[in-house]
């Protein structure tokens, strides 16, 4: 069972939508008559899975759900939707998992539904993947000059680098990741050390 919100200006198309999903044993948790009250309600209502149609006059729907997205990402399917390539691409760039030109038959909601959920899963996972990686390339770059301001601070060589954050990671119970970001901020504003002169005898 599904927690489904129902978005659509059309009351009657509303209703037999409502209806074919509760024969399926969805849970519809409300129905919208504008993708506005969405956004003002979304954390309350707390859906799996959004329907909403793409016709609403007063509104530019697709840009409500891109700031869905990224606010509490679930799928969403847009129906009866514009069949040009632009509106089709801007609903998928926001994060629309399922777009549908025309109006959802009773038959295709069942369909269309698992299409959703399965694009929005894959889509996820390969948010994730790519967020995951992001965050070892920022957490390697940092390693990378907290190792360069222990070096030319505290005259450290690069095999003692590793061994000095993670005794400052265990002995203030901190990640080390955390421990990199806190050496920096402490040794970043430090003045280059003065290179020693020689002096001259007599």
């Amino acid at each position: 069972m599904l927690r489904i919100v129902l978005v659509d200006h059309v009351a009657e198309r509303a209703d037999f939508l409502r209806q074919a999903l509760d024969r399926q044993g969805h849970q519809v948790v409300a129905v919208l008559s504008s993708s506005q009250e969405i956004l003002d309600r979304v954390d309350i209502l707390a859906p799996d899975v959004i329907l909403t149609d793409m016709q609403s006059p007063d509104r530019d729907t697709i840009e409500d759900v891109r700031y869905l997205m990224q606010r509490r990402p679930c799928p969403v399917v847009m129906y009866a939707g514009k069949k040009d390539s632009e509106s089709i691409t801007r609903a998928i760039d926001a994060g629309v998992s399922a777009y549908v030109t025309d109006d959802i038959s009773a038959e295709d909601v069942k369909s269309v539904l698992d299409l959703a959920s399965a694009r929005f899963r894959l889509f996820k996972a390969m948010s994730d993947e790519l967020q995951a990686a992001r965050q070892k390339l920022e957490e390697r770059k940092q390693f990378d000059r907290a190792k360069s301001l222990l070096m030319k601070h505290h005259g450290l060589d690069e095999s003692s680098v590793h061994r000095t954050l993670q005794q400052i990671a265990m002995n203030q119970r901190i990640s080390l990741s955390e421990a990199t970001n806190n050496v920096i901020a402490m040794l970043a504003a430090l003045p280059d050390k003065e290179p020693r002169r020689g002096g001259s005898k007599s």
